[in-house]
């Protein structure tokens, strides 16, 4: 999940300019350096729809999965529940896991659907939510753009959301919204603390690691009201202290950078949409010439493979568990002997061994109790460059002759 090629250029020349001097070769401020917190405060005050404070309602932090970590910390105690929209982020289990809380899964409705976008298949279950808030709910996390579904939610599907939970003002949401400019047309990317009511009850999160291909460097923010945002500076304080002095300042004249002109295209922001959402029809019509049944993605940089007609194949059907057992006790690889009987965790092993192309199978993404909903997916990452797109293609293909004949 992360891309496969160097940052823009205007990046790294902020990044090369800046680690030439010692200016900023010592601690930043802990909730952030100044000119980073003012820069995320003149981008995101328009898309919040509030006059966000740099120095009260932002932290910076070591990526968006550490803001992961300390908006769980400053909501929830042990014992508390926190509700997780499924497939999840493992992320996130993790962290709720150490915090000593309890986790409450709600799978999305899988949609029966001749269509082949995500927004067809996976929705929300309203109900299904609402039915697992108890008075030790502490907090919710929504996802969106949705790993691994590639899922956006709509601005109405994320209305119904909030109007519901209005009755609820002791949930806290959590709003991880990492791939919020990977967004393909004609979806909107829509921030939840936007919505009528959510402003005082949302921790955004963001990253620039996914905006500026910098995954490496761990920048993220979270953004939310002065009150809840002096928790997580709480937190940071005696976490990591604070982050990377020179790079906070590099991803804030990057911020700053990316939003004029990038000819021919209005803002850096659109050539990066354009630029994947290329790769992701590219990437989606090879599949479909294989034989597979990919759904799109709406956004992110994944996609979901339905792994049904290849489970019917002569070719996965003369591949032996037992085949991948022997080969992981050789090369003293650790398997969950639990995962030997899931569809989905075998057609990823077959492609592994036999394709060299390694996947996820989505299974991965559910609570144990959940792992039969998964309906034989698995998720591939399209972040790499065209020539690795095309060998992987190249690869499928020497596998793929029994789902290449069933289609003709």
């Amino acid at each position: 999940g992360f891309p496969g090629w160097e940052p823009p250029d205007f990046v790294l020349r902020f990044a090369r300019e800046l680690h030439q001097d010692g200016a900023h070769a010592q601690y930043a401020r802990s909730a952030g350096a100044p000119e980073l917190v003012e820069a995320i405060a003149e981008t995101y005050s328009p898309r919040l729809g509030r006059e966000l404070d740099p120095l009260k309602e932002i932290l910076v932090t070591v990526g968006a999965s550490q803001g992961i970590f300390l908006a769980l910390m400053a909501c929830v105690n042990p014992g508390d529940e926190v509700i997780l929209l499924e497939p999840a982020f493992d992320i996130y289990t993790g962290a709720i896991r150490m915090l000593g809380a309890r986790g409450k899964y709600v799978p999305l409705d899988v949609k029966p659907s001749d269509q082949e976008l995500a927004s067809e298949v996976f929705q929300m279950n309203l109900a299904a939510i609402e039915a697992a808030i108890t008075p030790a709910t502490k907090a919710l996390i929504l996802n969106n753009p949705h790993n691994p579904t590639g899922k956006v939610f709509s601005r109405d599907e994320l209305s119904a959301l909030a109007s519901m939970l209005q009755k609820y003002p002791w949930v806290c949401i959590i709003s991880d919204e990492v791939y919020e400019h990977l967004v393909f047309r004609p979806y909107e990317a829509v921030a939840f603390a936007s919505l009528p009511g959510m402003a005082d009850r949302t921790i955004s999160l963001y990253s620039a690691g996914k905006t500026f291909s910098v995954t490496g460097w761990k920048i993220g923010w979270a953004i939310a009201t002065e009150s809840l945002c002096q928790r997580l500076q709480d937190c940071q304080q005696w976490v990591v202290f604070s982050v990377a002095s020179t790079l906070q300042v590099a991803v804030a004249r990057s911020l700053r950078f990316a939003s004029q002109t990038f000819h021919p295209f209005p803002s850096y922001y659109e050539k990066l949409r354009h630029s994947y959402q290329k790769k992701r029809d590219q990437f989606v019509q090879g599949l479909r010439d294989l034989g597979w049944s990919p759904l799109v993605p709406q956004g992110s940089f994944f996609i979901l493979l339905k792994t049904e007609p290849f489970l019917k194949s002569r070719a996965f059907q003369d591949f032996s568990t037992v085949e991948y057992q022997d080969f992981a006790r050789e090369n003293a690889i650790q398997v969950a002997s639990d995962t030997y009987h899931r569809s989905d965790y075998n057609v990823c092993r077959y492609l592994s061994l036999q394709a060299g192309v390694t996947a996820i199978p989505v299974s991965a993404f559910y609570a144990p109790e959940h792992a039969s909903l998964e309906t034989g997916l698995i998720r591939l990452a399209f972040c790499k460059p065209d020539a690795d797109l095309e060998e992987a293609l190249s690869r499928f293909r020497r596998v793929n002759l029994p789902l290449l004949q069933q289609k003709k």
